[in-house]
């Protein structure tokens, strides 16, 4: 499974491409959208408000790497 992330850190936004597959259908909950092609298996999952620096400050940051 080939999968991409993406942060846009201007409009904090993390988004998780798990297909290349186009975008028929979407649930929002919260600050999460995840999105579904027409079989109806996952495509993409966006976090919004998603704040990196934060996340960069928790114990094990270590663990966490930018690209």
């Amino acid at each position: 499974m080939s999968y991409k992330i993406v942060y846009d850190s201007e409009a904090e936004i993390m988004s998780i491409r798990f297909k290349k597959d186009k975008s028929v259908d979407s649930d929002i909950k919260g600050n999460v959208v995840l999105d579904y092609n027409a079989k109806g298996e996952l495509v993409n999952i966006d976090i919004m408000k998603f704040d990196m620096e934060s996340l960069m400050q928790l114990p094990n940051q270590s663990k966490v790497r930018v690209i």
